[in-house]
């Protein structure tokens, strides 16, 4: 009786913790807008995000060499919502189209955007620390191996 009980609860709870991503706005991940920041002792990461409109932001990533100042890597970002969908989309320089990645995931300090097909990476995933760092997390296969990296964030503006 008390399993019966405890799985009725769980039914109950679960899906309630779970958001429905048909009905997800981008507003939901204003919280990603803004400058930050990534400083190293030989580089410099940017990443800024900008709410063009209700279903459209834009980003861009550079790194930069702290002792040169030259421009190490660029990708440019969209944040988009195309029906009851919203994608991360990465256009990088070693890829001649743009690479999107669905969103799979959201609560109210992490969202996960996958692309299984995709050879590397296949997972990004951007996450609020308590601290309010950004934690972009990107990973997946690579070669056969399970590959990740993270970086951290500080807010500048």
């Amino acid at each position: 009786m008390k399993l019966a009980i405890f799985l009725f609860l769980f039914s109950i709870i679960l899906p309630a913790q779970e958001k429905d991503l048909t009905k997800v706005e981008l507003s939901d991940l204003e919280w990603i807008i803004g400058k930050w920041q990534k400083r190293s002792s030989g580089t410099i990461t940017n990443e800024i995000w900008e709410k063009l409109d209700d279903t459209y932001f834009e980003g861009y990533n550079e790194r930069v060499s702290r002792r040169t100042k030259k421009v190490l890597f660029t990708e440019s970002l969209k944040l988009v919502k195309i029906g009851n969908a919203i994608y991360y989309i990465a256009l990088v320089e070693e890829n001649d189209d743009p690479i999107s990645f669905k969103l799979t995931h959201l609560d109210s300090a992490k969202v996960i955007f996958e692309n299984p097909e995709h050879d590397f990476p296949q997972l990004i995933q951007y996450e609020i620390l308590e601290s309010g760092k950004l934690k972009a997390t990107v990973g997946g296969v690579e070669k056969k191996k399970k590959r990740s990296f993270n970086l951290i964030f500080k807010r500048v503006e």
